[in-house]
């Protein structure tokens, strides 16, 4: 069954692609569409794997509402771009508007379930508040698509009461995801060491998502950058959330979260500094540029890219250190080349025995490990 609806949502949403791409209408929420697929395959992988886990199920049928609003808006387009002669067009557009608004709404509740796919008792709030979040934002999309007609109190009051249901929608939905949050911050500080690994990978997402947020946000406000062209990298991120979500439910290469946050955690810092840094030395060298020679120069490119790719390393390496200074101890290498340095000082003193247990007993630990095997040869 859960194969069955993935193939046919997937299905649904390739033939959407080249309907779209046919028509020529590419936007953010087309290309949402490989976000859309990869909840369902991970849904339908984890529903298939884990059977008694709900959290497969909530990622298979939260893209459904989508799956049928891009449909209806396939309907919708055939008529008004393609001149075919369909009826009820009208609610169709008006369909579109809101449609897709529950997998707004699933978010918090498949973070809220996340690994074990059970809700805690105490918290089931986050359900209710999601779910009447999706609702008002549902009924503001509808009010501001239905129009106000001629009616003279409909134009005074629509636009008000659209506009109220939209901000109590978004922010009923901005507690509940706080909420998710807050249940996720809770079983990280309670659970071992396998949900600690697992709660990263959602951390990983959440990052790279942020950062996506970031971009639209810096992108549309300083560049004037149209809203769907802004949106676009935080669409082709949505991947990485059901992806993550896949990888610490199936724990699969779990234990390599370590690893991965702290190498994104140094590449961001360090692209956030060099794009500080380049804004910075660029501007006083064009400054002093018009200062001693009246006009501009493309010489302050140049000089401002030598200094950065002069500051590279270095930064590197100081924001490396740091993160190990405060996060250190989490590199399984790092610390098996501790171990390893060492070894010689005190192999030919003590038991080759005890060594061997102590080896195992902290390379067990450095990666985490339900156990190790160390074989000696002889004597």
């Amino acid at each position: 069954m859960a194969w069955t609806l993935a193939v046919a949502q997937i299905l649904a949403y390739a033939q959407a692609v080249v309907f779209f791409g046919w028509s020529g209408i590419w936007s953010a929420s087309e290309i949402a569409v490989p976000g859309m697929m990869a909840f369902v395959a991970v849904g339908a992988l984890i529903a298939s794997q884990r059977v008694h886990n709900r959290l497969g199920w909530l990622l298979l049928l939260a893209p459904l509402p989508v799956t049928i609003n891009v449909l209806i808006d396939e309907y919708a387009m055939l008529s008004v771009l393609h001149g075919v002669s369909l009826p009820f067009v009208g609610p169709a557009q008006w369909i579109v508007n809101w449609g897709w608004t529950p997998i707004v709404g699933s978010f918090a509740i498949i973070l809220a379930r996340f690994p074990e796919g059970r809700m805690p008792r105490g918290w089931r709030f986050i359900d209710w508040l999601a779910c009447g979040g999706t609702i008002l934002l549902a009924v503001g999309l509808g009010i501001a698509g239905a129009g106000p007609g001629n009616n003279a109190f409909a134009v005074r009051t629509v636009p008000s009461v659209a506009g109220a249901a939209l901000f109590a929608g978004s922010a009923l939905l901005a507690v509940a995801m706080l909420g998710a949050a807050a249940l996720l911050l809770q079983r990280y500080r309670h659970g071992d060491s396998k949900l600690r690994s697992q709660l990263k990978w959602i951390l990983l997402a959440a990052i790279a998502i942020a950062l996506a947020s970031v971009y639209m946000a810096v992108v549309e406000v300083a560049f004037r950058t149209p809203f769907g062209e802004a949106m676009l990298p935080s669409t082709v991120v949505l991947v990485i959330m059901p992806v993550a979500i896949g990888v610490a439910v199936l724990r699969h290469q779990l234990f390599d979260i370590d690893l991965i946050v702290n190498r994104t955690l140094v590449y961001v810092l360090l692209t956030a500094i060099l794009g500080g840094l380049y804004i910075g030395v660029i501007e006083l060298v064009q400054r002093l540029f018009v200062l001693y020679t009246g006009e501009t120069s493309d010489t302050a490119i140049v000089i401002t890219a030598f200094i950065v790719a002069a500051a590279f390393t270095p930064i590197q390496k100081w924001v490396d250190g740091t993160l190990e200074r405060r996060f250190g101890g989490r590199d399984a290498a790092a610390r098996v080349d501790r171990i390893s340095s060492s070894m010689q000082s005190v192999v030919r003193v003590i038991d080759p025995h005890r060594v061997a247990h102590w080896l195992v007993d902290e390379l067990v630990r450095a990666f985490e490990a339900e156990g190790g095997v160390l074989y000696l040869r002889a004597h």
